[in-house]
């Protein structure tokens, strides 16, 4: 479940964190975001939501999965230096 968070954090806006505490590997189907991938062109200005693609929260639902925005402390780097490389 660590890799789907760190995989649905990608399309979010924010940290994704796991907290289901589920450790066992799983094998998780999306045919619903399957069966809107397809080889034709996208319309160039789309409404929002016009595509018909489900949204990522209504994927996790179905496989009863939920987002849910909470704080909470995350590791993070922070560069506070650097230094180009000297040209030999």
């Amino acid at each position: 479940m660590s890799d789907l968070a760190a995989i649905v954090e990608r399309f979010s806006d924010r940290p994704v964190l796991d907290r289901t505490g589920l450790t066992d590997l799983y094998k998780i189907a999306t045919p619903a975001w399957e069966m809107f991938q397809s080889s034709e062109p996208a319309p160039e200005n789309p409404a929002p939501g016009a595509s018909g693609r489900p949204t990522l929260s209504a994927l996790l639902q179905d496989l009863g999965l939920r987002l849910e925005s909470t704080r909470a402390p995350i590791e993070m780097f922070v560069v506070e230096h650097y230094e180009r490389p000297a040209q030999n």
